[in-house]
């Protein structure tokens, strides 16, 4: 009846932070996000291409459509096999994203306060690091 499992889906839980930001992973969603800006350079490299003023000449459509692709997958592959569970090995980011609706998965990404294949709470149960090196010094 009751779990001692924390639920994936409580948003609002006790956790105050998401769990990307408590597994040191945040940073991986900003190199994410920077991939998506390099895909929106290449859209705008092709319009311009595509009205012939762009300031790249040896960019023409082709070009910039073809990088724009291989940017987006890039950034699709970095985000689905980077963000993962410390505790279960989980591709998070991939799960979320064949779970979630297209619409919401990035926001359901950083609301999440729990591993949504384990339920994994980062920090709960383990001690702050003064408790572990006093409990490492006891003989």
């Amino acid at each position: 009846m009751f779990s001692s499992r924390p639920n994936a889906n409580d948003v609002h839980g006790t956790f105050s932070r998401p769990w990307v930001t408590m597994t040191g992973q945040t940073w991986k969603l900003v190199v994410f996000l920077i991939l998506c800006i390099l895909v929106l350079a290449f859209l705008v490299l092709m319009v311009l291409a595509m009205d012939k003023t762009s300031p790249v000449p040896k960019f023409n459509e082709a070009t910039s459509a073809i990088f724009g692709v291989l940017s987006g997958a890039a950034a699709l592959l970095w985000l689905c096999l980077s963000v993962r569970c410390k505790a279960c090995r989980a591709r998070v980011a991939w799960h979320v994203l064949k779970t979630a609706d297209a619409g919401k998965w990035g926001w359901q990404l950083m609301s999440l306060r729990v591993c949504p294949v384990c339920c994994h709470a980062p920090g709960v149960g383990q001690g702050s690091n003064s408790e572990r090196e006093a409990s490492s010094r006891v003989v």
